[in-house]
């Protein structure tokens, strides 16, 4: 995974279709989050995910990345806080629909 500190880059991938997508990334934006996915992903497969993204500095760009080891380190040590986090939101989500069925 790629964190922007500052700078900007260009992530381009072209999609199923053929068409190409593309995006800036700034300071505080990253790339790579299919690692996340892989990661969290069980049965755990020991294949890394494929990237199809491809990106270009358009200025001087201070950023930093994680390897899939640690990202996968990260994600085991912190699964529970993840996992719950991700619930959690549904939760607040699911709630919020149920107060708009009641105001209609």
């Amino acid at each position: 995974m790629l964190f922007v500190v500052r700078g900007h880059l260009q992530s381009s991938q072209v999609l199923r279709d053929g068409l190409k997508s593309c995006c800036m990334l700034g300071p505080g934006n990253f790339s790579g989050d299919e690692l996340l996915s892989w990661c969290l992903c069980r049965p755990f497969i020991e294949r890394l995910p494929p990237s199809s993204s491809t990106l270009v500095t358009l200025k001087t760009t201070e950023a930093f990345g994680l390897e899939a080891e640690d990202v996968n380190y990260v994600t085991q040590h912190f699964r529970a806080a993840v996992v719950q986090k991700r619930v959690g939101e549904g939760k607040a989500e699911e709630e919020q629909k149920r107060e708009r069925k009641r105001r209609a």
